[in-house]
């Protein structure tokens, strides 16, 4: 049941300690944080697209001011890179920020499982000298797979990251890795609303699942052929589209 396809994700991540320097403003993206300063930036993350797939890159923080905060916000076209200026705080119980990365990467076909991870950067006037970049080199395949990424460890101590984007088992518009009558059912209902001129419900990878005879439209036709597939399964034949 796999298909691999010529785009594979790593994310590499790697923590450096440089002279302090705060990163130029140019070709950088604005924080939303209102009270951003941008003296006090220790830090840079670096997100990279993979040839073939845009990427939605959200970085929120905590702090003493409240929960998921707003820090940034940007969209990514494939094959390019953006960088964000991080600002550096304390690690106390009255002055701390624990930041939060969330990247969504987007093909024709599907959109990935959110990629996230937190992190710290340490304040520069504790630690002067410290400067910490983390990057983050983003490719893709269609595996399909248990989880929707793989995390090993690279090179000195960077992470590799292995997303699983677009892969689908053919008629599995639930995702619970079988086909059943409940997926027909679930096709009957968005084929139900887009006839009544509702807007569809289905992801672009429940799309692909649900699309069995690959006409390019969610119908009658493809529930009838989840439920035939469905049947045949159940009194042990071999199925097939």
């Amino acid at each position: 049941m796999k298909k691999n396809i010529s785009f594979i994700i790593a994310s590499a991540l790697v923590l450096t300690q440089l002279p302090f320097t705060v990163s130029a403003a140019e070709n950088k993206p604005q924080p939303q944080c209102s009270y951003f300063v941008r003296s006090d930036v220790n830090g840079c993350v670096t997100v990279n697209t993979p040839e073939g797939a845009s990427a939605e890159v959200n970085i929120t923080f905590a702090s003493p001011e409240g929960k998921a905060l707003p820090y940034y916000s940007e969209k990514i076209a494939a094959d390019s890179s953006l960088s964000f200026d991080i600002e550096g705080h304390d690690n106390t119980d009255d002055d701390y920020r624990n930041y939060t990365i969330s990247v969504v990467l987007s093909t024709e076909d599907a959109d990935s499982e959110p990629f996230t991870e937190t992190f710290t950067i340490p304040d520069g006037n504790d630690n002067p000298d410290s400067f910490t970049n983390f990057i983050y080199n983003f490719l893709a395949d269609d595996e399909i797979a248990d989880e929707p990424w793989e995390k090993t460890p690279g090179d000195d101590g960077s992470v590799n990251v292995l997303m699983h984007i677009s892969g689908v088992i053919m008629g599995d518009v639930d995702g619970d890795g079988k086909v059943s009558a409940s997926d027909a059912t679930a096709v009957l209902l968005e084929y139900s609303a887009l006839s009544t001129g509702e807007s569809g419900s289905f992801s672009k990878k429940q799309f692909k699942a649900g699309d069995v005879n690959k006409d390019g439209a969610i119908n009658s036709s493809d529930a009838s052929s989840i439920l035939a597939y469905y049947a045949a399964l159940s009194t042990n034949q071999d199925p097939h589209w």
